[in-house]
């Protein structure tokens, strides 16, 4: 069993592929922190961190339990999720909308809510996202815009990992 812990989507099905003999159990979070200075981490939003198997006919039943005893032990909290694959979806979607915005306003996560410009965009970048993340699993209704409200209010001081890496004039995952 491994267990991958990385957001966004593309590098867990080239794992499962290449290691087929694997079972394969992805987890994301919505837990944030950057760099104020060298050896300075501000531990920026706090939240829930999930699991799933990314195929769930794989699974070993007693992994879950094992890892939600894990993270209680160190005081954070982990849910199982018996489907992974549409919540790191939604995770992408949350973040194609706040990523870009905290970069174009040059701000943290929080303060894209920050005047009716701002939520004007919000809502366009929802309406052309959503669909799309509709269509690769389709499912339950989910309210983009209300997601991203909620993501931008619980992380409102971290700065989105893209703002990060074009303030390093590093590449960004923008492709």
């Amino acid at each position: 069993v491994v267990v991958l812990f990385r957001n966004g989507l593309g590098a867990q099905h080239q794992i499962s592929e290449a290691f087929p003999a694997i079972s394969l159990i992805c987890a994301t979070t919505p837990d944030g922190a950057y760099l104020r200075a060298p050896f300075e981490v501000i531990h920026a939003g706090a939240g829930e961190t999930h699991f799933g198997w990314l195929d769930p006919s794989n699974g070993n039943y007693d992994v879950p339990v094992t890892l939600s005893h894990c993270f209680d032990r160190l005081g954070l909290i982990a849910r199982w999720d018996n489907n992974i694959y549409r919540r790191m979806l939604r995770k992408l979607a949350v973040n194609a909308v706040i990523n870009p915005l905290t970069v174009i306003h040059h701000c943290s996560n929080g303060e894209i809510l920050e005047g009716a410009d701002r939520i004007t965009h919000i809502h366009q970048l929802c309406e052309e996202i959503a669909p799309i993340i509709a269509a690769l699993n389709p499912g339950a209704p989910y309210n983009l815009f209300d997601q991203v409200v909620s993501v931008a209010r619980s992380t409102n001081r971290n700065y989105s990992s893209m703002y990060q890496d074009v303030a390093a004039c590093q590449t960004t995952e923008i492709d």
